[in-house]
């Protein structure tokens, strides 16, 4: 039987689900195979307008054409090429087969979504403006499967503006559901996705207005300075982990996040129970190659982590550029840390971290001072030399030059202890020791410089003088504002007492202890006081006067 113009209107409202009114209206052919055996409509055009709370009020509207087959005697449906039309220009294509298996449900086929824009089919659905920042357009295509315990998705890709991601996904387990996934994404800028929103214009009777703190007028700068001192800590975004089980495997060719760039980074992760591990976690970064696992428990009163990495050939200064736009340091650099903490936010994290590191730095260079110059214009001062007169070299560069800086910490409460840093080359030798504040953000460090090593190639004789002389140099200050190195007065004692041993200072008290007049007034002066004084019992150590 063939029912040619078939012109069909159906309307339903319910209560409780989804939506509140469902309407359907059928135009074309219906073919009515003997004893029912199938039903055939094809070249369906069909419309349907959905009311939902969820909805604006005049709903939505979606225009649908296929060609659809009940086969009654295979408890089969199909529907090829469909297209359904939607809000804000959403074109979806593709071929469904429905097979209902011993009771048991299974709707398989291919589906392309065609390029869309997110931002106009939230309005047209009447949901909030996208919480990923600029995300602007979205496409997808994928096989799929769905049964009454799993959705899969076989071989789908999905872009996100300049974005491709390829790769399968499953949800197993309906009622209690497991993720699954193993990706590959070729090129993602996470920063366009993360802008936070700073664009938030005043109130009109707000913006000449004083702010008004316990009773008292302060002006609108006063305001917003103190406004900014009570921001509170960024929140971790573990919640949505509780109660979740998910494993699988992300590649991405290139990843981006602020100016800082990784490639071929492998993530492997699982969920299972409030306990994440991502393990392990790989990639190449700034031609280093970098290895870590990272844990996280989420079952505490708040969530523990606990990180091991190993980051071996990194170009640190390239980096460290990326990470604050300043060309302040390089170096080829081996870096491992194991560390642990605990928190519900960024700063009581770093306020928790304990661990120990290690670190390893070649054919370094700090830029802003040049140790080298500091040291022997110190010698040149109290030599009353002229500087660098010996070589002629320029001294000139605002750098220190090493060709090895090792060292290792313990890190605790968020503090980074170290007592064995120690920096050589050619013209350098330091040992160091010092901390590294994570949560106030400073740096307090004193490096122990051996004069002979420095100047030796200006003039040895000289050198040979004063071997053995230490000048302890401090550096000190906050991450963007490090002081340039100097001398405290805490400091001076262990110049004074490397002053002692060197050649020139024995030299000379030896002349003074063999001078007859020096030693009468010490005589007059023992004999005034009762007893030997501290500077004949020095000169008797030194040279057994």
């Amino acid at each position: 039987m063939i029912f040619d113009n078939t012109d069909i209107a159906l309307k339903a409202w319910t209560h409780g689900l989804a939506f509140r009114e469902l309407g359907i209206n059928y135009k074309g052919s219906v073919i009515v195979e003997p004893d029912f055996a199938s039903i055939q409509l094809p070249n369906v055009a069909m419309t349907t307008q959905i009311k939902a709370d969820t909805l604006p009020p005049a709903g939505i509207e979606l225009g649908i054409n296929s060609d659809i087959i009940f086969d009654l005697a295979r408890s089969m449906a199909t529907a090829e090429k469909l297209s359904v039309k939607g809000p804000a220009g959403m074109q979806l294509s593709g071929n469904i087969v429905g097979k209902l298996l011993e009771g048991s449900p299974e709707i398989s086929g291919s589906l392309v979504v065609d390029k869309l824009k997110i931002q106009g089919l939230l309005n047209a659905l009447g949901q909030p403006p996208s919480q990923l920042g600029s995300l602007s357009h979205a496409a997808m295509a994928s096989n799929f499967s769905i049964t009454n315990k799993k959705v899969k998705l076989n071989n789908f890709s999905l872009q996100l503006d300049d974005t491709n991601i390829k790769g399968v996904a499953f949800i197993d387990s309906i009622h209690k559901p497991v993720v699954g996934f193993d990706v590959v994404v070729d090129d993602l800028d996470l920063n366009r996705y993360l802008e936070t929103q700073q664009n938030v214009k005043p109130s009109a009777n707000s913006s000449n207005a004083p702010a008004i703190v316990s009773g008292t007028s302060v002006s609108k700068a006063a305001a917003t300075n103190l406004k900014q001192t009570t921001v509170k800590p960024a929140m971790l975004p573990l919640a949505f982990l509780y109660n979740k089980h998910v494993y699988g495997k992300a590649v991405f060719g290139r990843l981006k996040v602020n100016k800082v760039v990784m490639r071929d980074l492998l993530i492997e992760t699982t969920v299972n129970d409030g306990f994440v591990t991502l393990a392990p976690v790989t990639a190449k970064l700034y031609d280093g190659q970098l290895l870590s696992n990272i844990y996280f428990d989420l079952n505490k009163s708040e969530p523990h982590v606990k990180i091991a990495t190993q980051i071996t050939g990194l170009k640190a200064g390239d980096l460290f550029h990326d990470l604050t736009g300043e060309d302040k340091f390089k170096g080829l650099s081996n870096l491992s840390f194991e560390v642990a903490s605990s928190g519900s936010d960024n700063v009581s994290m770093l306020k928790n971290l304990s661990g120990t590191m290690a670190l390893d730095i070649e054919n370094g260079e700090i830029h802003g001072f040049d140790l080298v110059e500091q040291i022997r214009t110190i010698y040149a001062v109290v030599g009353n030399q002229k500087e660098d007169g010996a070589t002629g070299k320029n001294l000139g560069a605002k750098a220190t030059q090493f060709s090895n800086l090792t060292g290792q910490a313990t890190i605790k409460n968020g503090v980074v202890k170290n007592e064995d840093l120690v920096l050589t080359s050619d013209l350098l030798l330091l040992n160091g020791e010092g901390s590294v504040d994570l949560v106030a953000q400073e740096v307090d460090y004193i490096f122990n410089a051996d004069i002979y090593t420095t100047i030796k190639e200006l003039n040895q004789k000289e050198a040979d003088k004063i071997k053995g002389l230490i000048v302890p140099i401090h550096i000190k200050g906050k991450f963007n504002n490090i002081g340039p190195p100097k001398i405290e007065k805490d400091d001076l004692s262990v110049l004074l007492g490397s002053a002692l041993n060197t050649k020139i200072v024995k030299d000379g008290l030896k002349k003074l202890g063999e001078n007859e007049d020096i030693k009468k007034h010490i005589n007059r002066l023992e004999e005034k006081f009762g007893g030997e004084i501290p500077v004949k019992k020095l000169l008797n150590g030194l040279f057994g006067l």
